[in-house]
């Protein structure tokens, strides 16, 4: 195979005794010739890679989003909101409860600033739950 990519002469008279009245101008198709050697010797990067790039650019938002949730303290701890509802109720003061019984230390519910989660903090949260507000 050619590596020029032209035709013979030999198959060009061919095809010109085939269809002897050409479909288009000469001008036109020279135009054309010209567009599609152009096109043909122009190196194009596949679209595929153009997702690749994008597949990237998603990856490391990702990750950039992952280590920020996993660097920022929670904001819990200090009020002892635990099950996060916008109050502190009586239910947070069981959640952690359970915790504890069940061996699970959760990050946040340390209101006494002991440095330890304990049964102190569970009743520094009933104490907070069924406070009652002066004055109304």
């Amino acid at each position: 195979m050619d590596d020029d990519r032209q035709p013979s002469a030999d198959f060009v008279r061919e095809l010109r005794d085939l269809f002897p009245t050409p479909a288009i101008p000469a001008d036109r198709e020279q135009h054309i010739l010209e567009a599609a050697r152009t096109h043909l010797t122009t190196r194009t990067r596949p679209p595929a890679y153009r997702w690749s790039r994008l597949g990237a650019a998603a990856a490391l938002l990702v990750m950039a989003c992952s280590v920020f949730w996993w660097t920022t303290p929670p904001t819990v701890a200090r009020d002892g909101d635990i099950d996060r509802n916008g109050r502190v109720d009586i239910a947070d003061a069981y959640r952690l409860a359970l915790s504890l019984k069940h061996g699970t230390r959760p990050r946040v519910g340390d209101l006494t600033d002991d440095g330890r989660v304990d049964e102190a903090d569970v009743q520094a949260i009933i104490n907070t739950a069924v406070r009652l507000k002066r004055g109304g």
